[in-house]
């Protein structure tokens, strides 16, 4: 069953290997890519290429939200 993943603190988003990562001064939390419907991102993020196109080719959306 495919979740929405919620992010409402700020930190680092990244892909190693298949798996999407999210850290921050808490620590590391994996999020198993076929587990994911699409993210919501209210916090700052830092993202690199690499995860947006890993994102893109599993058809993942990012959503983005400020103030």
């Amino acid at each position: 069953m495919e979740k929405n993943y919620y992010i409402l603190q700020s930190g680092r988003l990244k892909r190693e290997e298949n798996t999407v990562y999210f850290e921050n001064k808490e620590g590391k939390r994996a999020i198993p890519v076929n587990d994911i419907n699409a993210i919501y991102a209210f916090g700052e993020l830092d993202i690199n290429t690499k995860l947006l196109v890993f994102l893109s080719q599993n058809k993942i959306p990012v959503h983005f939200f400020n103030y």
